[in-house]
């Protein structure tokens, strides 16, 4: 298979959004966009790890002739990942001072990314600032009301995610971490019981599968 795996707009190197426009119609075009450009003869297999799933199912959804099947790894399926704590622009960059300050930060979290212990990851994280390390992320990511541009109307409806997942007729499966905070057992159990026809496959890690148990991921 030939794989392409690009940064989400305002992450990683993609560009962050003039007009801070981080719709999920936003999101899907992007996709379509990167489909477009690798010009392929058949219709691609698309994968969503953690809060990339409201997206692909989505997607799925909406534009259902334009991929063969669904992989979703550990995604977010217990919280409204829509959500934002806070106000959606203004917000200031993430500035650490130093590239372990950085990584000390993330480890904090209950279900730590790779950049928590992988410096050269973090490294690929950052951008060097005049007064420390800033992470590539648009601390605007979140929002949802595009600025300085004419207002448009949604060109799909924004669902609930437990009612879109139910719409989607391309073949499904999850693949999910046994330690992840994004499953626990009432979760699973919603899952199982609502979904009996998406098969799920488990493997021993927290919510970074790719990163703590690639080989059991890739089997």
């Amino acid at each position: 298979f030939r794989s392409v795996t690009p940064d989400r707009r305002g992450w990683g190197v993609s560009t962050w959004s003039p007009s801070k426009d981080y719709t999920r119609d936003a999101l899907m075009d992007d996709m379509r966009a990167v489909m477009g450009a690798m010009k392929w003869t058949e219709k691609p297999i698309i994968a969503g790890h953690s809060g990339a799933g409201p997206t692909v199912i989505a997607f799925a959804v909406d534009y259902a002739s334009e991929l063969s099947k669904l992989v979703l790894v550990d995604s977010q399926m217990n919280r409204d990942e829509d959500a934002v704590a806070g106000p959606t622009i203004g917000n200031p960059p993430l500035v650490f001072e130093s590239i372990e300050a950085g990584m000390a930060r993330f480890a904090k979290l209950n279900n730590p990314p790779r950049v928590a212990h992988d410096r050269e990851r973090m490294l690929h994280a950052l951008i060097k600032v005049e007064n420390g390390f800033m992470l590539k992320r648009d601390p605007d990511n979140g929002n949802k009301k595009p600025i300085g541009v004419p207002p448009t109307p949604p060109k799909f409806p924004v669902r609930e995610m437990w009612s879109e997942l139910g719409m989607v007729k391309t073949p499904t499966f999850l693949i999910r971490g046994l330690r992840s905070d994004r499953f626990p057992p009432e979760t699973v159990t919603r899952f199982t019981k609502e979904y009996p026809h998406t098969p799920q496959f488990t493997v021993d890690s927290q919510h970074d599968i790719p990163g703590q148990a690639p080989d059991a991921f890739v089997a």
